[in-house]
């Protein structure tokens, strides 16, 4: 019984046809692949945008059920205040604020929430992919307004309840000074406790707040 021949060898146009195939195929995954990363990159950046939701910096609306809870939401306010003065230290070093800013600005209200606004804006600047290119721009536009009204004393110059101005331009103007300020201390320390004290423990009534 004589065995079955060997197949005959493909022809150099055949091979040539195949790996242009093989090829195509990897293209056609390669771009798939590519695609899927795409989408992965846009929505990690969309996590990261909105990992500082502007609420964050709402602390009166803090709601606690019990008391872990509450020391949970007590732990959660001092760090997020600890991220916001160590912003307001990068930004008044960078646009050169500390004859404007007071050390004890986290008991003015007013200035807290401008710089809670500002806060949030810089970081929809950078991390937010929809942002317009021109958003940077924009940013410094509105810290050069915000100068502006600092220094109007018809829009209220900062002053502590003891009536001392700590934004009088005769001051030593440098960030060194600025930081050292005791104020600085001690009035954020007290804006961290006034904001843990704003929590609200509510009772389990057993029922779904909505």
């Amino acid at each position: 019984m004589s065995s079955a021949s060997p197949s005959e060898p493909a022809s150099l146009d055949e091979r040539v046809d195949a790996a242009l195939d093989t090829l195509n195929q990897c293209t056609t995954a390669l771009e798939a692949l590519a695609g899927r990363l795409e989408k992965v990159e846009k929505a990690l950046q969309r996590t990261q945008a909105t990992q500082e939701h502007p609420r964050l910096y709402r602390f009166e609306e803090y709601q606690a059920s019990d008391a872990e809870s509450l020391a949970q939401a007590h732990a959660a306010i001092a760090q997020r205040w600890t991220r916001l003065a160590a912003w307001v230290a990068w930004f008044v070093r960078t646009y050169r604020l500390a004859g404007l800013i007071p050390a004890c600005w986290p008991v003015h209200p007013l200035l807290v929430e401008e710089l809670k606004a500002f806060r949030v804006a810089w970081v929809r600047a950078w991390l937010d992919p929809q942002a317009p290119p021109t958003a940077p721009v924009a940013f410094s536009e509105q810290v050069h307004r915000f100068r502006e009204r600092l220094r109007d004393p018809n829009w209220g110059t900062p002053r502590c309840a003891v009536g001392e101005s700590h934004t009088a331009e005769e001051v030593d103007k440098t960030f060194q000074h600025w930081a050292s300020q005791q104020a600085g201390a001690t009035t954020f320390a007290l804006a961290v406790h006034a904001a843990q004290q704003l929590v609200h423990v509510h009772v389990d009534t057993g029922q779904e707040q909505s």
